[in-house]
């Protein structure tokens, strides 16, 4: 007896083809890259609900990086921006729900579960916020930190030497800007000091917020790190190549450090006593 043909498997397999391939075409056409983030100034932030992403990141990447990969794709698209909660951000980017987040830093679980851009768009140094009646004026062993009260956000970056010193940190979560949340907490002396692994954040923010002379800032004892631009892990690999293309051609003709430097400015101007 003749073997009956597997039409049933084919031509679902067919369908199947058809769909990845009509998605892919409307996915392009359609014209949005979804891109969330942390609240992270001056790199990337919202200062209202109803106010459009801003920073030195959203810049960047949305109306350099974005456009010149749209180029090399030889489409027209855009990038969405939504700002949301670190732990949130790290879930959607997981599940898909958004196709990539900025300025993360890299570490070996996350390389896992992402995709990471070639090239940091910048990079960070760590440090902390600390209030002026603690007589600590630099940092070179973790001894003097150790009975602080430290405030820092859940699942967030600990740089390698925070993180192998073993000091304690109270963790805050669901807050979308979080270290205008600690700083508040630290102003009010229910912390010691604040934490981030990006230090320019808690100057930017406590300039904003009328307590910079209360605080002082101080460097931690280790060198910078990048921070990158992360997709998701089944992202086209179209994508990933025409990002990392159109990055370095972005970055031939605009330094990240001068759109950084101009937000910068803007708040010494407007926020300064």
């Amino acid at each position: 007896m003749a073997a009956i043909p597997r039409v049933g498997s084919l031509f679902i397999r067919r369908i199947v083809l058809i769909w990845v391939i009509g998605f892919w075409c409307q996915l392009v056409q359609a014209g949005t890259i979804k891109i969330g983030f942390f609240s992270l100034a001056p790199h990337a932030m919202q200062e209202a609900s109803d106010m459009p992403a801003t920073g030195a990141a959203v810049d960047y990447v949305g109306r350099h990086v974005v456009p010149e990969m749209a180029k090399i794709l030889g489409t027209e698209f855009d990038a969405h921006f939504t700002v949301l909660p670190f732990s949130r951000l790290l879930h959607m980017l997981q599940t898909g729900e958004i196709d990539a987040a900025l300025t993360l830093a890299k570490t070996p679980e996350r390389e896992e579960i992402f995709r990471y851009s070639a090239e940091p768009l910048t990079s960070m140094q760590s440090g902390l916020a600390l209030r002026k009646e603690f007589p600590v004026y630099f940092v070179d062993t973790p001894e003097s930190l150790r009975i602080l009260r430290i405030g820092f956000t859940k699942d967030g970056y600990v740089s390698p030497w925070m993180r192998d010193s073993q000091i304690p940190l109270q963790l805050f979560v669901g807050d979308k800007n979080v270290f205008v949340t600690l700083l508040r907490v630290l102003s009010a002396h229910r912390l010691d000091a604040v934490y981030n692994p990006t230090l320019i954040t808690l100057k930017y923010e406590a300039l904003k917020l009328g307590i910079s002379s209360q605080l002082r800032f101080l460097p931690l004892p280790e060198p910078q790190q990048g921070l990158y631009t992360v997709f998701r892990h089944n992202i086209l690999p179209e994508w990933l190549q025409a990002f990392d293309l159109a990055h370095q051609r972005v970055r031939e003709r605009l330094d990240y450090a001068t759109l950084l430097s101009e937000y910068l400015e803007t708040a010494r101007e407007s926020y300064a006593p």
